[in-house]
């Protein structure tokens, strides 16, 4: 009974006047522990940075079977000129076979949005 009593105090002693003795605990803000923070949290806490949007992932399309360089335009959204203008290599637009690479461009309208089709300015 004796043995029973003090682990009953031990304990007591472990698990409320331990953690008040090492100021971790207890709801006195003021008392033991580390010393209060003079400024609001609100103020400690750093503004955060708005990051650069990253330039949109360049897009390669590979020619199918009866795609045309003004289909492939339409199809992505470009003009037929900054199609040509992405993809210096094609000399002739009337002559692409299957299985070319065709690099897209960004559409213009999107240009200002990171390249994000459809999407919208963050507040």
């Amino acid at each position: 009974m004796v043995a029973a009593v003090a682990v009953v105090l031990a304990a007591v002693v472990l698990f409320f006047v331990g953690p008040m003795l090492l100021g971790i605990g207890g709801s006195n803000p003021g008392g033991g522990g580390a010393p209060a923070a003079s400024q609001p949290a609100e103020e400690l806490t750093p503004t955060p940075i708005p990051t650069e949007k990253p330039a949109p992932t360049p897009q390669v399309y590979t020619v199918a079977r009866g795609d045309t360089m003004l289909k492939i335009a339409k199809k992505f959204g470009v003009t037929m000129e900054a199609l040509l203008a992405a993809n210096p290599k094609i000399k002739n637009p009337n002559k692409i076979g299957v299985g070319d690479p065709v690099n897209i461009p960004v559409p213009e309208a999107d240009a200002g949005n990171g390249g994000v089709q459809g999407g919208s300015p963050a507040p």
